[in-house]
Formats: C-alpha cells, structure tokens, sequence
C-alpha cells in the first residue's frame, strides 16, 4: 500500500489578497495534469515559480516478512524482529 502526500505553504505573494483559493486550485489542477501524464513531481511550485510545497508517494511497510532461519512467512505485528535478520516469533524465541 502507498500513502500520496501533498504539503502546500501558504505564506507568500501567490496566496495574498484574497488569492488563496484561487492559487490552491490552480496548483492542485497543475497537479493532477501532471500525474494523469504520469509524471510525479517531487515540488509544487507557485505562480511566481517559488517552491511551495513537496509531493511524497510513500511506500508503506505492511510488516510482511519471510524468516531468515525457518524460512515460514511473519508479520512484524504479530511479533518477531526485523534487524539485522528477518526472525518470526517463534525462532526469536530461541535465539
């Protein structure tokens, strides 16, 4: 699973007198043109061409892991460790 996260800074001339909204929406259509194209960009620039804010697409860890010493497949949820070698509970109970 991933995590699409978006930070927009609002503090400088493109969002002033009133233009907020305006500029967010701007923004957020530029965006979602350039992903549909496929293309993630990494900053998200304002009208002025200052950087604004940041585009992450973050891999998360669903703790899935196969032991290293019994090879059975674990979650690191359930238990088990994840260091310098994947365990599942039961051979990190006997190491």
């Amino acid at each position: 699973m991933s995590r699409f996260v978006l930070t927009i800074d609002t503090d400088n001339a493109a969002f002033a007198d009133g233009n907020e909204p305006g500029e967010l929406g701007r923004i957020l259509r530029q965006l979602g043109n350039r992903i549909t194209d496929g293309s993630m960009p990494s900053t998200v620039l304002d009208l002025n061409g200052n950087t604004v804010g940041t585009v992450e697409l973050i891999e998360e860890d669903d703790g899935e892991r196969w032991c290293e010493t019994c090879g059975e497949s674990f979650n690191l949820f359930d238990g088990g460790r994840d260091d310098d070698e994947a365990l599942c509970p039961r051979c990190d109970d006997n190491d």
